[in-house]
């Protein structure tokens, strides 16, 4: 395999709800990072809502404290906002780094960040996001991976303990439909990885695999899910080893 990555979502640090556990949060990212150790990926790709909005101070603080938990790895890092990460821009980029459109080439890949933040719950992707994805989508001819913490397969999503019937309408950011046109008609993107939905979910089309990565504190029976992910790749195939509560795993071959 010639790329590992790390990969997390939805840390939700903050209050308990009926959704996450939030109080736990520090422990279960504890756990994942020394895993992470272990593993030694090349890069970790956090895809957003690492805390429960509160208000500006507490905010702030709990940011911080997640920012002192990820100083313990010794990877490279980067970071998706997801529609609870209300700090000001400024001061999550000067924790973070850039948390904007952006991509990078790695061990043989391209590697697409979709910022769908703005403020509401489902997100969005507006023309300067979408021409961006265009331009950049036509400047590599490596293999691809785009990351977004909303989701981008326009999917209903059944079953869903969130956003089959409360939240139905702030599932997918607006101009997702443009994006996924996009996505699928460059035929360099082989997945797409995706946060937000607190449920591990799978949906191919047309060839791409749409991957949805469980909230780390995602309240269950038996407490918060403790889930993350480790994702390894080569031109040839793909291994995806979900860790936590619902341990699993996925195998596909290009």
């Amino acid at each position: 395999m010639n790329l590992k990555l790390a990969l997390i979502s939805d840390i939700h640090l903050g209050i308990d709800n009926d959704f996450v556990l939030g109080s736990s949060s520090l422990a279960a990212l504890d756990t994942a990072l020394s895993h992470f150790q272990e593993l030694q990926p090349d890069l970790l790709v956090d895809l957003g809502d690492r805390i429960t909005d509160s208000n500006a101070t507490t905010d702030l603080s709990n940011m911080q404290a997640i920012k002192a938990r990820y100083d313990s790895l010794n990877s490279a890092k980067t970071f998706l906002r997801g529609n609870h990460d209300l700090v000001p821009l400024e001061q999550q980029e000067a924790l973070l780094g850039k948390l904007g459109n952006r991509s990078q080439d790695i061990n043989g890949w391209h590697l697409i960040f979709l910022d769908t933040f703005n403020q509401t719950i489902e997100g969005s992707l507006d023309k300067a996001a979408l021409d961006w994805l265009e331009h950049d989508l036509a400047s590599t001819n490596l293999p691809t991976i785009v990351f977004s913490h909303q989701p981008l397969d326009g999917e209903k999503l059944l079953g869903n303990p969130i956003f089959e019937e409360a939240f139905a309408a702030h599932a997918h950011p607006k101009g997702h439909e443009r994006a996924r046109e996009l996505i699928e008609a460059s035929g360099k993107v082989k997945l797409a990885f995706n946060g937000h939905c607190h449920w591990s979910h799978l949906v191919q089309r047309r060839g791409l695999n749409y991957i949805s990565l469980q909230s780390l504190v995602a309240r269950t029976e038996k407490g918060p899910a403790g889930s993350y992910a480790f994702l390894q790749l080569s031109d040839k195939e793909m291994r995806l080893e979900l860790f936590g509560l619902e341990r699993s795993s996925f195998h596909l071959i290009w």
